[in-house]
């Protein structure tokens, strides 16, 4: 049995919840708690969790009102949470007559009561209370939105702006959980009871369903060095993206690139646009495969990451690219130019060779010869002579 984040997940509803559980800052729970650098929005967290161990049935419609009703994220849920407070003078109505004794007066708590000690009298006339109590006396909260009709009619994004967060109250309501109950087969009163239940029944559906599936789809052992299922779709979505993130200018030769040259290319790009990040340069790097991106990092900094330059990288990163090994010995001996050492697979392509043949002609006060010079001697003549007449630069250009 599949479970209910196999089958749907309310993206929407949890955006929205996260968001502004997130604009909370220190009024997160967890921030709270304890500093986490990787913490997510602790709604996340519990919808994923509660959404692997709740069981999908034959009614998706069903599953996703009951997911919904045990996160308060269902309509009767955000209602529950709107925000407002219940006058004292109700309190004091519901509340037993020892309770109204010690603590109200007339007109409402005695006075000299912390915001605490009012909080701890409420819990406990609420527990004390029925169901049926509960929601009369919840009907007299002084909400800034009062008609239910008009609240439900808002956006979703806009409704929880007047509602606490889930967290931030005990669950779902008696009523709910009779009908989260019925549906699931269970006999929780609060999420922790729930989580225990659905994890409990979980582990002996799963031992099942594991005995099942070995019974009928025999192990299968892959051959060295054979590529998983998952391998070749991971290895095709690398592919779709390497084809496709292209920087403006480059589409007519970006797949004749390494990957490595189109990372570097892709890198320069997004810099020119103000990103600053590492972890955004280290994200783009997995996209295209590159493992290391170190030395093509003139500042690795956390927010002041940059790439090396033409003029930048001088004769550092240098390898012989292939069809030149013939010309590697010319490397080193052409003013420690280039080693033959490198390592990168972005020392060794032609994009590198063509950088520093810029780097030359810069330094050559704008003379094309070093350029063409260095080009000559990494390429071969025969590299000159196979030139696609579209692709030749005019007599007067650098190369």
């Amino acid at each position: 049995m599949p479970a209910f984040i196999e089958t749907q997940f309310p993206i929407a509803r949890l955006s929205a919840e996260a968001y502004k559980e997130r604009k909370a800052n220190n009024g997160q729970t967890l921030t709270r708690l304890g500093k986490w650098w990787g913490r997510k929005p602790l709604v996340l967290v519990r919808a994923a969790i509660l959404g692997m161990l709740m069981p999908a049935s034959n009614n998706p419609k069903k599953d996703r009102e009951i997911f919904l009703r045990i996160l308060t994220m269902d309509d009767d849920g955000t209602w529950q949470r709107c925000k407002g407070e219940i006058p004292a003078a109700a309190w004091r109505e519901a509340a037993a007559p020892e309770i109204q004794d010690e603590y109200f007066g007339a007109r409402g708590f005695k006075q000299g009561m912390t915001d605490e000690e009012k909080e701890e009298v409420c819990a406990q006339i609420w527990e004390a209370l029925s169901a049926v109590q509960q929601q009369q006396l919840d009907a007299l909260r002084r909400r800034p939105i009062n008609d239910l009709a008009t609240f439900d009619a808002l956006p979703y994004a806009e409704r929880i702006t007047h509602c606490d967060r889930p967290e931030n109250i005990t669950g779902p309501s008696a009523t709910a959980w009779t009908e989260i109950n019925a549906h699931l087969g269970t006999a929780a009163t609060s999420l922790a009871e729930l989580v225990k239940q659905l994890g409990s029944a979980l582990s002996v559906t799963r031992r099942a369903w594991a005995i099942a599936s070995a019974a009928v789809v025999p192990f299968a052992v892959r051959a060295r060095n054979e590529k998983s299922d998952f391998q070749a779709v991971i290895e095709r979505a690398l592919g779709i993206a390497c084809d496709y993130l292209v920087p403006r200018g480059l589409d007519n030769s970006w797949r004749d690139l390494s990957l490595a040259e189109r990372y570097y290319l892709r890198a320069l790009d997004i810099e020119s646009r103000g990103e600053r990040r590492k972890g955004m340069y280290e994200e783009l790097a997995r996209g295209f495969g590159v493992t290391d991106i170190r030395p093509l990092l003139k500042s690795d900094k956390a927010n002041g990451a940059r790439m090396f330059t033409p003029s930048s990288l001088e004769a550092s990163l240098l390898a012989p690219i292939g069809g030149a090994e013939t010309n590697a010995a010319a490397l080193p001996s052409r003013r420690g130019r280039a080693g033959a050492a490198g390592t990168h697979p972005f020392a060794a392509s032609p994009l590198r060779h063509l950088m520093f043949a810029v780097r030359e002609t810069a330094a050559a006060d704008h003379s094309p010869e070093p350029g063409r010079q260095y080009l000559r001697d990494t390429f071969g003549q025969g590299y000159w002579t196979q030139r696609e007449p579209d692709n030749c630069w005019p007599d007067n250009c650098w190369l």
